[in-house]
Protein backbone atom coordinates (compact mmCIF):
# COMPACT_ATOMS: atom_id res chain seq x y z
CA UNK A 1 0.00 0.00 0.00
CA UNK A 2 2.66 2.45 0.50
CA UNK A 3 4.23 2.07 -2.75
CA UNK A 4 0.52 2.85 -4.28
CA UNK A 5 0.37 5.82 -1.62
CA UNK A 6 4.32 7.29 -3.25
CA UNK A 7 3.19 6.17 -6.77
CA UNK A 8 0.26 8.57 -6.51
CA UNK A 9 2.46 11.51 -5.14
CA UNK A 10 4.90 10.77 -7.86
CA UNK A 11 2.19 11.50 -10.77
CA UNK A 12 0.80 14.61 -8.91
CA UNK A 13 4.39 16.33 -9.23
CA UNK A 14 5.07 14.76 -12.62
CA UNK A 15 1.52 16.53 -13.55
CA UNK A 16 2.47 19.95 -11.64
CA UNK A 17 5.46 20.15 -12.89
CA UNK A 18 4.21 19.92 -16.84
CA UNK A 19 1.57 22.12 -15.76
CA UNK A 20 4.40 24.53 -14.34
CA UNK A 21 6.21 24.69 -17.81
CA UNK A 22 3.25 24.92 -19.88
CA UNK A 23 2.43 28.13 -17.84
CA UNK A 24 5.97 29.67 -18.12
CA UNK A 25 6.17 28.65 -21.67
CA UNK A 26 2.99 30.59 -22.20
CA UNK A 27 4.19 33.48 -20.22
CA UNK A 28 7.46 33.76 -22.25
CA UNK A 29 5.07 33.95 -25.62
CA UNK A 30 2.47 36.12 -23.95
CA UNK A 31 5.35 38.11 -22.62
CA UNK A 32 7.22 38.46 -26.27
CA UNK A 33 4.06 38.95 -27.86
CA UNK A 34 3.32 42.07 -25.85
CA UNK A 35 6.46 43.61 -26.64
CA UNK A 36 6.55 43.06 -30.36
CA UNK A 37 3.20 44.72 -30.02
CA UNK A 38 4.29 47.48 -28.33
CA UNK A 39 7.44 47.99 -30.32
CA UNK A 40 5.41 48.09 -33.13
CA UNK A 41 3.05 50.86 -31.47
CA UNK A 42 5.32 53.62 -30.62
CA UNK A 43 7.03 53.47 -33.88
Amino acid sequence: MQLLKYTKIALLIVILAEEIRNAIRKNKVTIATESFISERCWQ
